[in-house]
């Protein structure tokens, strides 16, 4: 009877450890997992750098299209890059020409587009106002990527554009 109670008893015991094993180790990973607050407060602009074969006709298209103005251009002592940053409303958008980059199509003409190699697919930036921003665009003839639709995971509306080299740009409603 005794050895009996001692091995319920162990038995027992063994039970509670592992328990309370396993709590520790769900505690642990709920902490892991627990999601960290951004260490940034809201965003009020938007950057993106873009290497473009044509920084002139480029240049030109985000003055044309999206309203920015060029605040600063330079180029290198050996001619062999070029940088021009324009601004508009809290965006920026530098231009970077080098005179030895490539186009994805020469490099891989098998591919379609950027969304088939790692690395940044497209940019984006907050508006105010969707709506009327895909009007101006539109009246700017500016080509449509995709029509708006609201993304219920994010909550917002949305909708992109392409620029004059096909860089994928995507426009977000508050």
């Amino acid at each position: 009877m005794k050895g009996k109670l001692m091995k319920s008893l162990a038995a027992i015991l063994a039970l509670l450890f592992n328990a309370c094993a396993m709590a520790q180790i769900t505690h642990s990973e709920a902490e892991a997992n627990k999601p960290m607050n951004p260490p940034f407060a809201a965003v009020s602009g938007g950057f993106v750098a873009i290497s473009v074969p044509n920084l002139d006709a480029s240049a030109n298209w985000y003055v044309e299209k999206l309203g920015l103005k060029i605040v600063k251009h330079s180029t290198s002592a050996d001619k062999k890059s070029a940088v021009t940053i324009l601004q508009g409303n809290g965006f920026s958008v530098e231009l970077i020409w080098l005179a030895d980059a490539v186009s994805l199509s020469k490099l891989a003409p098998e591919l379609k587009g950027s969304h088939q190699v790692h690395g940044i697919f497209k940019s984006g930036i907050f508006v105010d106002d969707l709506d009327s921003a895909l009007k101006q665009l539109k009246s700017r003839h500016v080509t449509i990527a995709f029509e708006p639709f609201f993304d219920s995971a994010m909550q917002c509306r949305m909708f992109a554009i392409r620029d004059d080299d096909g860089n994928l740009l995507q426009f977000f409603g508050r």
